[in-house]
């Protein structure tokens, strides 16, 4: 990985908020940002090219901002791919969770 990109996982700077995905079967992967009512997203894509890592970042949102990803690709359960875009996920590297299921 370059040095100058952050590690995988969210990264708050005083600009905004960089994200940082591994997901190398990912045909699509699209941040989730929902306002504090939880009625309203925002989804900005992520950008591939780094690999199997996808990024973004997003000027403005600071720590605490409610997020999940939604991840578009094969639904091939025999081999193990259950991709459902309909889902959102919670980041893998995520440090608290704020909410009820």
């Amino acid at each position: 990985m370059p040095a100058d990109l952050p590690p995988l996982g969210t990264h708050v700077r005083s600009e905004g908020t960089s994200f940082a995905l591994w997901a190398p079967s990912a045909e699509l992967v699209e941040l989730t940002l929902f306002e504090d009512s939880g009625r309203k997203e925002i989804r900005p894509p992520l950008e591939g090219g780094d690999g199997p890592i996808w990024r973004v970042f997003v000027p403005g949102v600071r720590a605490g901002q409610r997020y999940g990803f939604r991840l578009h690709g094969p639904w091939q359960p025999d081999i193990g791919l259950r991709f459902n875009p309909n889902k959102s996920l919670i980041d893998p590297y995520v440090q608290s969770i704020i909410g009820d299921l």
